[in-house]
């Protein structure tokens, strides 16, 4: 009690010192818990299903970037025994923690921005809109098992008239499915004739399925796609919608059979959504109680608008934005610019000067990591804060405005007029180049990028770029930007974007038939074209008052533009202090890591190791070692959880396969297996075979030594695995519990140890295999040619190696046949993964291909590939390695290799195969799942063209393969064909 007495004394000072609000042991009403809130990753649906237990809860309070929250009970007694029950005990806190509560002698006065019992402006909901048996036969119309349901991440959706695409929240006009709306949904025009949407006849449906726990994220339909209204019917199950539109929040409750009707403001200026939970938690009067969600399906009708909008709401009207971008071209962009950017910084300069003086720490460091003698060029210098502070090179600044050149040469740094559209510098000429809020001033897309092409042309090879623009979005996750903390009133933190204004942006004409809105200052941008007002110091209002134009950038705008230079890499995108931010180099076309394409691939990750890859990621990173019992020494790397710091999960192995390694599983960039895995909050282990590269060493015997690779696949499931498993499980907080996924080869070891090893096999509780190989009686793989020489141990190692898997000249061009068949380049054909395992030219991603070539292949035995050879030639057989009739008498006690019993495997096993494998072959894992007892599931990659690399590297990878994987390791079921979803 001392302990939690002095952890509560200290938590107390905490809770003041964050909230203003004291806190002790005298009973009351209100609780806080005072170690753990919004920023650690609690939520409501937390709260309220631990503390409801003891009583009726009438407030709930989680404020933003505190780890601390409140609640309120109707009586003092439920405090009380909540008190009782739960402090210092309930595990609720960050990484399964006991949570610490005080008393609190007053309930924080916050704002509340869910608002109950409200709806936005145009939302009409019409309860009982339909009988309950015309519900059961809308139901009976969405068979959710067929092959006709496309899959989501939230929910299952089927299409009637025109597929919408979640994904831009559009349609494509011009391409119509082929089934109407059903006519079992005709009901709906005749309805509806005696309302104000007598006309409404909707030539769209989208149906959707969702199960308890499933959500839709916010979005506005794109105004351009549909008319006005949008309908949407609720069957099944009742649910809580949030409209959410700047500080507005408002949760409004749609029952069963009810429809919503979304028209006016709230269709095209509020989001909707659906938060993904299994109950919603409602206020009602003097408390909160709960809604358990059922399954329920939606049916939403609209019609398609014929033309460009023409509404009232432009600050989310995609047609308004198109007309603006439409009506800045040619000469008229030009005019746009010299009266709102360079004639305004004319005037502005001494004053705008004054008002720059800090420079961004981020843009400094990039200053400062030039080495000595590098040229480094500022566009758009400003007054110059940037130069001079890296002593040891040689920098220079140039900007359009007068004004700004000669507050530069005052203040003693070179700087020269130049137009970012036209810089007067040789090709090849600086090492470094950064350009800070000057490219948002142009006004078309086009004149952007060529600004950043005169920047890219002055650069030498191999030199950095950094570009800054404004972003539109003025938020950080919740935090607000240094331009919105600017104004005073702005500066308390909240969870919503309380900082749009809702005040309506002024028009204002500034060429002949264009008008642009002119921002509120301090505000939450509205619109990317804008006018921003610069205002002077003095006393006239209006003459000191000067608008500048500003093409704010959404999201990934900016990289995109740079990614479109065929020779810029781009190495880091980040958001800092009001704006996007990209960092890139500059390099040749990497033709020869091409297929038909030209671009610069860069990727730093293709020069770090896997800790390094980890790291760069943003995650923590750790190198275990494990000592087999044979004395090889493997490297296993682990990424214990996700950035955020969820709380750990049941750890997950994941083996590579065949002359593969860790890097596998981290290379595909953010749509990585391992680090998808770790998102979630699990413990993510990544092993090593040994002979990789990082398993080539051993206790006492050299690598040079033949005896260091006189091993095969069997010894890597007989000996690695065990040492590696029994080492995860005895070094994580959950033993008993770990998942194992395996590819290719690494399905081949788990197969070996399971067989073998029952017991140990026991701490694994599931494991799924990913184009497992074991039979291999129908392979496609250029391998099957090594089989007819698979006993001759002479011809092997002459050609192959005699210990590293090292084939000569020859049988490269056996095994890279399918070169000349596909007309594959050179690198892709030299390399040893893809001339075994296939080469997918559609789906593989090519942006991550010179990562891929400077970690693949990662080193294997001879004998390994020869055990595979052997395999092949023995139809296929799953059996240990074939030493001779003589010598298997002595290993084994019988002149033939005895097979790998796979039916006494006990743990159960998920099978994912795909039609286009070359090494496991769709009919080879079929004689897999007939042998396995164990069997809890099979899946085939819904995609014709997937190969063996794919499941690693393809573009479709994290939706084909990781989604599902996703899916069956959070519902673990016993033996179904449709496990995987």
């Amino acid at each position: 009690m001392r302990k939690i007495d002095k952890k509560l004394k200290k938590l107390q000072h905490v809770v003041l010192k964050e909230t203003g609000i004291t806190c002790n042991l005298t009973p009351s009403k209100s609780l806080v818990i005072a170690n753990v809130g919004l920023v650690n990753g609690l939520t409501e649906e937390i709260i309220y299903e631990h503390f409801s237990k003891h009583g009726i809860l009438e407030n709930i309070k989680l404020l933003p970037g505190k780890s601390c929250c409140f609640l309120s009970y109707r009586s003092k007694d439920s405090a009380i025994q909540a008190f009782k029950s739960y402090n210092g005990v309930l595990n609720i806190a960050q990484n399964e923690k006991p949570i610490y509560l005080l008393y609190a002698e007053a309930f924080p006065i916050v704002q509340s921005f869910k608002l109950w019992n409200n709806t936005p402006p145009g939302l009409i909901i019409m309860d009982n809109f339909i009988s309950s048996e015309e519900e059961q036969n809308l139901i009976q119309l969405c068979n959710f098992e067929s092959n006709s349901a496309s899959s989501m991440k939230h929910r299952q959706v089927k299409h009637f008239g025109f597929e919408f695409r979640y994904d831009n929240n559009n349609i494509d006009k011009d391409k119509p499915l082929e089934h109407g709306i059903p006519k079992q949904c005709d009901f709906l025009c005749g309805r509806l004739q005696n309302t104000i949407f007598k006309d409404f006849c909707p030539n769209q449906l989208t149906v959707n399925h969702y199960s308890p726990g499933q959500g839709i994220p916010h979005h506005i339909d794109t105004h351009s796609a549909f008319e006005d209204p949008i309908m949407s019917l609720s069957l099944q199950s009742p649910v809580v919608m949030e409209f959410k539109k700047a500080n507005q929040h408002m949760c409004v409750l749609l029952p069963q059979r009810s429809l919503a009707i979304m028209s006016g403001e709230c269709r095209y200026d509020w989001t909707h959504g659906i938060t993904p939970r299994k109950y919603d938690i409602i206020s009602v009067n003097n408390g909160l109680t709960t809604l358990e969600r059922g399954t329920r399906i939606s049916f939403t009708f609209r019609k398609v608008l014929e033309g460009n909008c023409n509404c009232s709401y432009k600050a989310n009207c995609d047609s308004f934005q198109e007309q603006i971008a439409e009506s800045i071209i040619g000469d008229r962009a030009s005019d746009l610019e010299q009266e709102h950017v360079h004639k305004v910084y004319e005037h502005i300069a001494s004053h705008f000067s004054d008002t720059r003086h800090k420079p961004w720490p981020n843009v400094l460091e990039f200053v400062n990591s030039f080495d000595s003698g590098s040229i480094l060029v500022d566009v758009g210098c400003g007054n110059g804060k940037y130069l001079k502070h890296n002593k040891n090179i040689f920098d220079i600044g140039c900007d359009r405005s007068f004004g700004l050149v000669d507050v530069c040469k005052e203040n003693g740094f070179e700087a020269f007029i130049a137009n970012c559209l036209n810089l007067p510098l040789k090709d090849g000429s600086a090492d470094g180049l950064i350009s800070i809020a000057v490219i948002h001033h142009l006004a078309t897309e086009e004149r952007r990028f060529q600004a950043i092409q005169e920047m890219v042309r002055i650069l030498k090879v191999g030199g950095r770029g950094l570009i800054y623009v404004w972003a539109k979005d003025q938020f950080k996750g919740s935090k607000k930007s240094s331009y919105i903390k600017q104004d005073r009133k702005n500066r308390i933190e909240s969870t919503e974007n309380e900082s749009m204004s809702h005040e309506s942006n002024k028009e204002m004409t500034v060429l002949d038939g264009i008008s642009l809105p002119v921002h509120v200052n301090r505000t939450q941008f509205k619109h990317q074209d804008v006018l921003v007002p610069w205002k002077l110091k003095g006393d006239n209002k209006e003459k000191d008052v000067f608008l500048r134009y500003y093409h704010v950038f959404e999201e990934n705008e900016l990289r995109s533009l740079c990614k479109r230079m065929p020779n810029v890499a781009v190495i880091k995108s980040y958001y800092d202090q009001v704006s996007y931010a990209e960092v890139f180099n500059k390099c040749n076309k990497l033709e020869k890591y091409l297929v038909r394409k030209k671009y610069c691939s860069y990727n730093p990750d293709e020069v770090l190791d896997v800790a390094q890859i980890i790291a760069r990621h943003g995650y923590k990173s750790e190198t275990h070692v494990v000592v087999t019992e044979d004395g090889y020494i493997l490297k296993v790397h682990r990424i214990p959880g996700s950035k955020e710091g969820k709380q750990i999960r049941q750890p997950i192995y994941l083996q590579h396969g065949l002359l593969g390694s860790s890097a596998d599983w981290i290379i595909n960039g953010n749509n990585s297996l391992g680090f998808l895995l770790a998102d979630e909050g699990y413990d993510v282990w990544l092993g090593n075979a040994r002979g990789n590269t990082y398993s080539k060493a051993h206790t006492s015997i050299p690598v040079t030594n033949p005896k260091f690779w006189n091993f095969s696949f069997h010894e890597m499931g007989s000996t690695d695995l065990p040492a590696v498993l029994y080492y995860i499980n005895n070094t994580t907080s959950r033993p008993g519990e770990i998942i194992y996924i395996g590819h290719s080869m690494g399905t081949t070891m788990y197969f070996i140890f399971s067989s073998m090893y029952q017991q140990a096999a026991k701490n694994v509780k599931m494991m799924i295999a990913l184009a497992p190989v074991a039979y291999m009686a129908n392979i496609k793989s250029p391998i099957k040619y090594l089989a007819p020489f698979s006993g001759n141990i002479e011809w092997l190692t002459k050609h192959l190696g005699f210990n590293q898997f090292l084939p000569n000249n020859k049988i490269m061009r056996i095994l890279s046949y399918q070169c000349e068949l596909f007309n594959l380049n050179t690198e892709i054909c030299e390399n040893l993964i893809f001339a075994i395992c296939g080469f997918d030219k559609e789906e593989f991603n090519e942006k991550i291909l010179p990562v891929v070539l400077s970690k693949d292949p990662a080193g294997t035995s001879t004998k390994t590939m020869v055990h595979f050879a052997q395999e092949i030639k023995n139809n296929g057989n799953f059996q240990q390695f074939d030493y001779g009739s003589k010598q298997n008498m002595i290993e084994y006690g019988t002149m033939v290799p005895p097979n790998y019993n796979v039916s006494s495997i006990k743990t159960p096993i998920y099978l994912m195969y795909a039609m286009n494998d070359w090494l496991a072959n769709h009919i080879d894992v079929q004689r897999l799942s007939l042998k396995l007892n164990s069997l809890a599931g099979m899946y085939r990659i819904n995609l014709d063209t997937f190969n063996h690399v794919d499941f690693l590297f393809g573009k479709r990878a994290e939706e084909l393969v990781y989604e599902p994987i996703l899916e069956v390791i959070g519902n673990h079921t016993e033996y179904n064909e449709e496990a995987f979803g």
